[in-house]
């Protein structure tokens, strides 16, 4: 799923072939502030399809592992390098991918490419260990795409924006009402 780069759910497969079409897109971007942001930007929620382990019976964030996010992030870099185009990664849920677009940057940025990356804020205030204690609320209520993680993956976090590593903060963009909560709809709201 590298992604909602092109608002629809894109196979590993297919990640190269489809963001390989940005590369002959005119330049839309231009900053007189910054200009390692100049130049077409893609945004990719990263996790890759074949690391979720499809078993219903796991709680969502054990469906949905650290590794796939991490593994995607790579991917997704790899093409940004390849094709040229400013790589934002969207919902970042771990310290490693947050790791990887830091190396990304060192590398990279004197070939004038650079890569950022987002995090909501229920990614630096809740985790899976605490969400029922912390809330009142059943772990169910906690499902987002990425997922959060473990209490240590929150403070790692924490540490990546005092750090100076994490770009950009971001709201969850699917909110849901009680009822779809309750079937295990993905998305949390920030009110």
């Amino acid at each position: 799923q590298v992604g909602e780069a092109v608002g629809a759910v894109i196979g590993d497969e297919q990640l190269h072939d489809v963001l390989g079409s940005y590369q002959s897109q005119p330049q839309f971007i231009t900053t007189s502030v910054r200009p390692e942001y100049d130049g077409i930007w893609v945004t990719a929620h990263c996790e890759t399809i074949s690391g979720m382990i499809n078993d219903k019976s796991l709680p969502h964030h054990e469906q949905r592992p650290k590794q796939a996010a991490i593994d995607a992030v790579r991917l997704f870099l790899a093409c940004a390098k390849e094709f040229k185009f400013h790589a934002h990664v969207a919902h970042i849920s771990s310290s490693e991918e947050v790791e990887l677009v830091h190396q990304y940057n060192e590398e990279n940025n004197r070939h004038g490419l650079y890569a950022t990356c987002e995090v909501t804020p229920q990614a630096l205030t809740l985790n899976v260990d605490n969400f029922t204690w912390d809330t009142g609320l059943t772990l169910k209520w906690s499902q987002q795409n990425p997922p959060i993680r473990t209490e240590a993956e929150m403070y790692a976090l924490r540490n990546d924006v005092k750090n100076k590593r994490i770009h950009i903060f971001a709201t969850d963009h699917a909110p849901h009402d009680p009822e779809e909560k309750e079937k295990g709809m993905s998305g949390m709201t920030q009110a």
